[in-house]
This record gives C-alpha cells, structure tokens and sequence, in this order.
C-alpha cells in the first residue's frame, strides 16, 4: 500500500490557506473525516449538529438551506447535515426537511458541495448545484457560497468528432467523488477541477476543467505519462504501508520522494492491536494536521474467513513514531468507507 503525501518547496504552490496572524493552525484546528453523505434524523434532533458550523445559502430555485456538521474525534466519522429553511423542497422524499445534498471533495478548510436541481425546475437550470463551504477561524464566521456549474461537453460525447472539440452542454457536467478535486492556494484562492481520460487506447491523454473562485471554468488537455508497473503478485495478507511526499519545483519536474515503510508485523505488534483483526489495513485518509497520522479500516468479514467477525473497526496510526494512537468499531457500511473525506475546522 502506498500513500502520497503533498509539500511544496514553493508556498506558492501549495500552501495553507492565507489567515490573519490569530488563526494560525497550531492554535485551534480540529481535522475530522466527514461522511459525504446527509445524516437523516428526526424534525426536531438538532443536538447531534455543532452550531457553530452552520452557515446558510440559496439554491438556483430558490430553496433557502442551512449545513452544519456534527464533529467527532478521528477515526470516528464526522456526520453532514441540513436543514430547509422555508419548508420541505418539493421534489424531496425525506420527511426530515432536507435536500438531495452531498459532499464531492474537501481539502483543508473547503468542501465543495452538490444538490441535485428538482425536476420541475429543470427546463430552465442544470441537473445540480454547487456549493463551497468554508470552515470559521478566529477573524471569520462559516461561509457557503454558490459555484457556477461546468457546461463543457463530456469526452464521450464527441466521440464521433473527428476534431474533438469542446462545446457547451444544455445541462451543467455532473462532478463525481471519483472525478472531482479541491485544492486551497497560498494566497487563499480555491480551485475546483474534474479530470476526464480520453476512452481510447493508449489512453495517455486526459481533459481537466479547472474553476478558480470568482471566474469561469476553463478547459485544459494534458498529457498522461505511463510509468511501468509493477506485476508481482500480491499475499493474501501480507502488506507494507508506504509514505511518500511529492515534492513540486518551478524550476524542474515534480518527484516522489520516500518517507518511510511499516511492514504487517510492525502493525500487529503495536501495544492494544491485539484486539483487533490481522487482516490488511484498507482505505487510508490522511491527516489533514499531521501527515504522518493515517486512518485506516479493518473489516475482517471483507475478506474470505471462516467465522469471520462483521464488526468494522477504524483506525489511526502515527507511522513516522510507528504507533497506535485510537481505534473505534463503527456501523457505517464498509463498502461506502471509500468515500470519507478529510477536512479541517478552525476553533
């Protein structure tokens, strides 16, 4: 298993994000992994949400809507909530006074959001709407904005172009978890960007469409570099965990370079892992804190085992000091744990 981490010798390039000086990340960040999806509840439980992560917004129809996140420690999962304001949407089937909403990426302090468009307002706007939400710091209170949607025609849709060239869609791109990405910019500038790889073999271009907050979205090509793989076979539970940092230049190519490798007995050998399966870690999500401190699932009834225990554990390890720091049992269900994000709040 390898795990990339980013640094940047250029601030520029890759950076926190711009702060005044009594917002320092040191002095009170809490990084959590958030659930994208809602968290369904009863009309009147308001308790689980922590007030002061709400912030309100507007969608293209004019459903007035309020998020807020319920915080836990990781490896606990984080849970997503809203709330409508002006009633219950009409095309909605919940009964609990939200919307279709989910989360599609987070990075640091920002999660970019979706709701899905009703289908009596779709003659005159797109399939969904977009949101970036931002987390408060000392000097600032939660935010959630509008982002407009992406109208460039799919790859697959000019499939038959022999020019390939871009036009513009009657409907707006739907941006996927598995497509879409966020990066906050040192000077405090956000990028949204999905990623498209042509369908036809050598595959070795892709299309990205990149929004900068405040503009439009542009579309770039960029080439794909295929470096050979390796084709060993992997041991059924034999596993290595491996960091890596991607070092970013102006003046040269980005490189990966090696942090380290904790091998399997490394791990089960840990004080208080006794307890739990001897199967190999899955999902990693790294720290948003502290890059060295991953979080992992264990779920032994994924894996072919007579009597195998159901429970799904979650945990997190500090791999540079090779260390145990908490683990959890948890009821979420382990195929959709893929899908946790790592995000940052500010206290």
């Amino acid at each position: 298993m390898d795990l990339g981490k980013c640094c940047s010798h250029m601030e520029t390039l890759i950076s926190h994000p711009a702060r005044g000086p009594s917002e320092s990340p040191a002095a009170g960040t809490r990084w959590v992994l958030l659930n994208p999806q809602l968290e369904r509840r009863a009309k009147d439980d308001s308790s689980a949400a922590d007030a002061n992560t709400a912030a309100a917004c507007c969608t293209s129809w004019g459903q007035t809507f309020t998020v807020s996140f319920g915080l836990a420690a990781p490896p606990a999962r984080s849970s997503f909530y809203c709330r409508c304001l002006d009633g219950t949407p009409e095309n909605d089937n919940d009964d609990d006074g939200s919307m279709n909403l989910s989360i599609i990426a987070a990075q640091d302090d920002c999660i970019f959001m979706t709701a899905s468009v009703p289908s009596r307002c779709r003659g005159y706007s797109g399939d969904s709407d977009y949101f970036l939400y931002e987390t408060s710091g000392a000097a600032r209170l939660p935010s959630l904005r509008p982002l407009p949607g992406c109208y460039f025609s799919w790859l697959f849709e000019r499939y038959e172009d022999a020019g390939n060239v871009a036009t513009l869609r009657p409907n707006t791109r739907f941006l996927a978890m598995d497509n879409t990405g966020i990066l906050r910019l040192g000077d405090g500038e956000v990028l949204i960007t999905t990623l498209e790889i042509t369908y036809d073999s050598p595959y070795d271009t892709a299309e990205l469409c990149v929004l900068r907050t405040g503009g439009e979205w542009a579309l770039k090509r960029v080439l794909i570099v295929h470096h050979e793989c390796p084709s060993c076979e992997r041991s059924r539970f034999a596993f290595n965990v491996t960091t890596w940092t991607l070092t970013l230049r102006t003046d040269g190519p980005m490189t990966w370079v090696k942090d380290g490798v904790v091998d399997r007995d490394e791990i089960w050998q840990l004080p208080n892992y006794g307890c739990l399966p001897r199967v190999a870690l899955q999902y990693p999500i790294v720290s948003s804190d502290n890059s060295d401190v991953i979080c992992f699932m264990l779920d032994e009834d994924r894996h072919i085992i007579e009597n195998a225990d159901e429970t799904v554990w979650f945990l997190e390890i500090d791999i540079k000091s090779k260390a145990l720091l908490s683990f959890v049992h948890s009821d979420f269900y382990p195929y959709f744990v893929y899908s946790q994000l790592s995000a940052k709040f500010y206290r």
